[in-house]
């Protein structure tokens, strides 16, 4: 990607980039907003196995809930500003009242779980 021009670079390669360039500097904590948006599904499977093997702490703004139950071991839930649950992300979002509370969908791989419709975790602020 270094002989080509930024605009000629694909999404998922400007991503590569940009996730690079962080990497380069050695933070103990990465923050990424929306990171597989616009990406084909192989560059997002590219994106989850890069981030999943990264030794640094990922704090991850998503509303892809397959993207965020592919990474996620703990999860925090926020609608209107406000933390509604907080803690295993599989409880969290598996409970598919919860979610629909909050406009959100059960990941695929968490339609079957058993805490499907279980209480609300964590405390409101």
């Amino acid at each position: 990607m270094a002989d080509k021009a930024p605009h000629h670079l694909s999404a998922g390669q400007k991503r590569a980039a940009a996730i690079a360039t962080i990497l380069s500097m050695s933070p103990t904590i990465i923050v990424l907003d929306e990171p597989d948006v616009n990406l084909d599904p192989r560059n997002r499977e590219n994106l989850i196995q890069l981030l999943t093997g990264l030794p640094q702490t990922l704090i991850i703004a998503t509303c892809n809930m397959n993207f965020a139950a592919a990474i996620a071991k703990r999860a925090v839930l926020l609608d209107k500003g406000c933390i509604v649950a907080e803690g295993d992300s599989i409880k969290i979002m598996s409970d598919s009242k919860l979610m629909s509370e909050h406009g959100l969908e059960v990941p695929a791989q968490f339609k079957n779980s058993p805490y499907k419709n279980s209480q609300k975790q964590g405390t409101p602020f």
